[in-house]
């Protein structure tokens, strides 16, 4: 089981590494890609290169930088420094479905215009 957290956190380090661009480019070689639940709606975010800081919500000029993961068993596998500082209000839930349940993620998200054509 543990090897699986560390599978499931280093995926989840592609949205929030430690280098700077954001672009959507979903055919990148190192392009990470997640489909979220948030709320009544699906969201996909894609995470350019392994460790980029934030993902672009595809189809908007959105992104996504991620500030909270758990497992359903209440595992923390990752928390951003700044996660208690930001309003709720600023932040959105998510859900990751995972085999062994789901995986609650929070994401400080800008706003989301639609995308050029």
């Amino acid at each position: 089981m543990r090897q699986l957290y560390v599978a499931v956190t280093l995926c989840l380090a592609g949205v929030v590494g430690n280098s700077g661009t954001v672009a959507g480019d979903t055919r990148a070689p190192n392009a990470q890609t997640f489909e979220v639940h948030c709320g009544g709606s699906t969201l996909t975010i894609v995470s350019p290169v392994f460790s980029a800081k934030a993902g672009q919500v595809v189809g908007t000029t959105g992104a996504a930088v991620l500030q909270y993961a758990a497992l359903s068993d209440g595992t923390v596998l990752f928390e951003h420094p700044s996660f208690n500082a930001h309003k709720p209000s600023a932040l959105t839930t998510c859900t990751l479905p995972f085999p062994e349940g789901t995986i609650t993620v929070v994401f400080l998200m800008t706003p989301q215009g639609q995308g050029k054509p």
